[in-house]
């Protein structure tokens, strides 16, 4: 059954890199990742039984191309259950104007056809119906790139202030493949609960190649660092749970 995000924290903060990025006056985007919560939600079955979701999020607060392979940015999610069958998922973002209203058929913005950016990332096949190929672990760690639709090459150059559409639909399955009953979740943010985020379009003088290879070698720091302070988040965060 859906079930909407309602308390979204930011409850860390790790300051990623400044970025220079040459346009037509020189300009630095500094980027933090904010770590949020969604969660815990418990799905009770008709057997009685409950399948526990808690989903940690790192996010970047501003987003800008870095070319083709890295869009805007990434976006990390962690998810856990205490499920110890088989599992799959699909997991959305979406990056859309203030105030969006979700669709109550497709649980989905409204805005969706006017984003600005959108990624996704699977768990398991992502078949939600089929359990062949499904996860089996109880942690999952997906990478999302959020990738720009043609309203960002469209716009103006300057900083834009947008919001995050955080989506992650789960099904859960019997040892022997089957689907349990009840076993679907769907968890998502609304406008009241989902971060903020800047996006900055950034334009190309004609004529210039220098911002496209500049943009990419600092793409390719940038998403190193990134990795890096995902592995130190993700450790911290193992670490204060072995502690309970």
């Amino acid at each position: 059954m859906p079930r909407m995000a309602a308390s979204l924290v930011a409850i860390a903060i790790i300051v990623l890199a400044s970025i220079a990025t040459p346009t037509l006056a020189e300009q630095t985007i500094k980027v933090k990742v904010y770590h949020a919560e969604l969660g815990p939600f418990i799905q009770t079955l008709a057997d009685g039984r409950r399948i526990e979701v808690e989903i940690d999020v790192y996010y970047p607060d501003t987003l800008f191309y870095r070319g083709p392979e890295e869009g805007l940015g990434t976006v990390n999610f962690t998810i856990t259950t205490n499920w110890t069958g088989p599992w799959d998922g699909i997991v959305t973002v979406q990056v859309v104007d203030p105030g969006y209203r979700i669709d109550p058929t497709t649980l989905k913005p409204v805005e969706s056809m006017n984003a600005w950016a959108e990624g996704g990332g699977t768990i398991g096949t992502g078949t939600l119906h089929i359990a062949s190929g499904a996860y089996t672990g109880p942690v999952k760690n997906v990478t999302v790139v959020v990738r720009p639709h043609s309203r960002y090459f469209t716009a103006p150059a300057g900083d834009y202030v947008a919001q995050y559409f955080f989506k992650v639909r789960l099904a859960f399955f019997k040892p022997s493949g089957s689907k349990v009953l009840g076993g679907d979740v769907n968890v998502y943010t609304d406008s009241q609960t989902a971060p903020a985020v800047k996006v900055v379009v950034i334009k190309q003088p004609k004529g210039d190649e220098g911002l496209a290879s500049s943009v990419a070698l600092n793409a390719a720091i940038a998403a190193a660092v990134v990795a890096t302070g995902y592995a130190v988040v993700e450790y911290t965060l193992r670490r204060r749970k072995e502690k309970h």
